[in-house]
């Protein structure tokens, strides 16, 4: 696992970049049920595979909608975070591998 980007500029500067489609798995934060969070979720899942992650389980619905493939809780445990991200990663096509 490597991390990429992070914040805001940071994936302006991945989808921008020259090979967005080397990213196989993408964390992004939701902070409600509107906003750029989910924007950037529907942009990234046309090619990568995306975890939302939120402060409370009400954004999950939306996350999904956005194409989200999983969704956790902040105050959730880190060992399930990774557990989420690597199964997440598992069900990507490999055809973004270079």
């Amino acid at each position: 696992m490597q991390v990429i980007a992070v914040g805001s500029e940071g994936a302006a500067a991945l989808l921008a970049g020259p090979c967005p489609a080397l990213v196989r798995t993408a964390l992004v934060d939701i902070p409600g049920t509107q906003g750029s969070g989910l924007r950037l979720v529907e942009q990234l899942a046309r090619t990568t595979a995306v975890v939302a992650m939120g402060l409370h389980g009400s954004a999950a619905e939306a996350a999904r909608a956005a194409g989200a493939c999983e969704f956790v809780e902040k105050d959730g445990d880190a060992d399930d975070l990774l557990d989420v991200i690597r199964a997440a990663d598992e069900t990507r096509p490999r055809h973004n591998d270079v």
